[in-house]
């Protein structure tokens, strides 16, 4: 039943007459991870409700020692808890006594620094380890903010070696995870919460806790000889991924307690490994990369079964409709093609961008697709005629997309760091805010948290800042989220003045000899 089930609101409830409660994990008991030194953090522990966060926790009661006063305030103004709770009570505790008070579920609470928006406590958290990141006297309250969490979600990864979760309903990352290489590839399990990085060699992260989930690296150097990680694929489900490298070696890898055994290996190309695609149910994958040819490989013996040729150069993307044995790439040569596997050729030629073709989405049902190329541009094509549909333009290359096809938007990174979104229902195209100081290579969505009938475009459009009133969901008025210098700061500039920048991180200012820009 989840925390909810796990957690009666009448024990909980006594917590604050002298019961606490404990979360005891079942899996990782031994490390705590709070947001001690400013950390960023989520939720780990989710009820039943679907969601980007998993997990649940079995709940015993102690007796509690020391105390502190804990105050809990929601963006209205509203104060929801305002008492003492013993050092040892968790997070998951104070959730649910708001849970008994004001209706919020469980699975939609983000308590936070009401000092800094940035930090927000997991679930196993307790007051000691909240007492710790406030910089406060030993007997001051401790003042938290609650918001409502439904997402959606993205997650980007950038060559500074940075991975960030995004609140895409916030407007703002929730998790920050150094890699300490860069980040060329990802791949994300949403139901899992797990999330698989190409950099160096490969990790495998806990979205949930921000941790590496498994030490992947030293099997990895055995095994692929060292070579970079430039494409990759997760699945979860049987344990296993695959990873495409420099020198087009495809290596199939299982995933155990102790790190990543090698199942398969099999020299797919003549030079590098940029993008592949993988039917785990038939143990089949087909990949491309530089020596220009799609390849089709039986995973299972690691045989390269078929070859299929006709880009002029690099293959950089491509997408496959495993059942119908069709599939779409994109070049470096500015064309997109339909293949037909059966056939063992491409049957069309989508010609439109100019320069590379960096990133392409499909939805195979309604025969259409989005590429995204170094022009700038996200284009929508229409595969069964094989003719562009429409089209928008930004100032910086388009490196890739996330798609919400139901809403026809696109999520995209870009070479200048910063994501941007495109709504082909309106037609426009904005820059959101800076994600990765040196661009954006890799990019994917979670869109569950979106509301039925909720238009994704106008979410972003706005900074929503969440309100509960008991009964029924939060109401959000609706403010600017990103100001230009003029609008947010008035009068005269000076020499030395104290500003807060835009949520891309930056501020520009005119001290009368040209644009200055602070980065941090």
């Amino acid at each position: 039943g989840g925390c909810g089930g796990a957690v009666g609101g009448g024990d909980v409830g006594g917590a604050m007459g002298g019961s606490l409660c404990t979360v005891r994990s079942t899996a990782e008991q031994a490390e705590t991870h709070c947001a001690k030194g400013w950390s960023k953090h989520v939720d780990m522990f989710e009820d039943s409700e679907p969601g980007f966060f998993f997990g649940c926790e079995d709940v015993t009661m102690d007796q509690p020692k020391e105390s502190r006063t804990v105050r809990v305030v929601m963006s209205s103004g509203m104060t929801v808890l305002d008492e003492s709770f013993s050092l040892s009570t968790t997070v998951l505790g104070l959730k649910n006594i708001i849970c008994d008070r004001v209706g919020i579920p469980i699975a939609k609470q983000q308590l936070m620094l009401d000092v800094a928006y940035t930090v927000v406590f997991e679930n196993r958290c307790d007051v000691r380890e909240i007492a710790r990141s406030v910089v406060v006297k030993p007997d001051a309250v401790i003042p938290l903010r609650l918001t409502v969490r439904r997402g959606p979600f993205a997650v980007s990864g950038g060559p500074d070696g940075s991975l960030q979760v995004w609140d895409l309903r916030l407007q703002q990352s929730i998790q920050n995870v150094k890699v300490f290489s860069p980040v060329s590839c990802i791949d994300v399990d949403w139901s899992a919460s797990l999330l698989l990085v190409g950099s160096s060699g490969l990790k495998l992260w806990d979205t949930s806790c921000g941790r590496s989930r498994a030490p992947l690296d030293a099997a990895f150097d055995d095994a692929a000889d060292g070579a970079a990680t430039l494409c990759v694929a997760l699945h979860w489900d049987s344990r296993r991924c695959l990873s495409g490298h420099s020198g087009g070696r495809l290596v199939l890898w299982k995933i155990g307690h102790d790190g990543l055994t090698c199942s398969a290996s099999v020299r797919a190309h003549s030079k590098d490994v940029l993008c592949l695609t993988a039917d785990w149910s038939s143990d089949r994958c087909l990949c491309a990369g530089k020596d220009k040819v799609l390849a089709l490989v039986d995973l299972r013996d690691g045989v390269l079964l078929q070859q299929f040729e006709g880009h002029s150069c690099w293959v950089q993307c491509l997408a496959m409709d495993w059942p119908s044995g069709r599939a779409v790439s994109g070049s470096v040569d500015g064309s997109l093609r339909l293949w037909d596997l059966a056939v063992g050729s491409s049957t069309h030629e989508l010609v439109g961008h100019i320069g590379k073709v960096n990133c392409l989405d499909v939805c195979w049902g309604s025969q259409r697709a989005f590429s995204g190329g170094m022009d700038g541009m996200v284009r929508l094509w229409d595969l069964a005629s094989g003719l562009p549909l429409r089209d928008l333009q930004s100032d910086a290359m388009v490196l890739c997309i996330a798609v919400n096809w139901s809403s026809l938007f696109v999520l995209s990174g870009s070479s200048d760091g910063f994501l941007w979104s495109w709504d082909f229902n309106s037609e426009t195209s904005r820059r959101l805010w800076r994600a990765c100081p040196r661009g954006m290579p890799c990019l994917a969505a979670d869109w569950r948290g979106l509301e039925p009938g909720e238009d994704i475009g106008e979410l972003l459009t706005i900074h929503q800042h969440e309100q509960w009133d008991g009964e029924q969901e939060p109401t959000v008025p609706a403010t600017v989220a990103h100001q230009t210098f003029e609008e947010s700061v008035a009068g005269p500039v000076s020499e030395r003045v104290p500003l807060m920048g835009p949520r891309d991180g930056g501020v520009e200012i005119d001290l009368g000899e040209g644009w200055c820009r602070s980065d941090e």
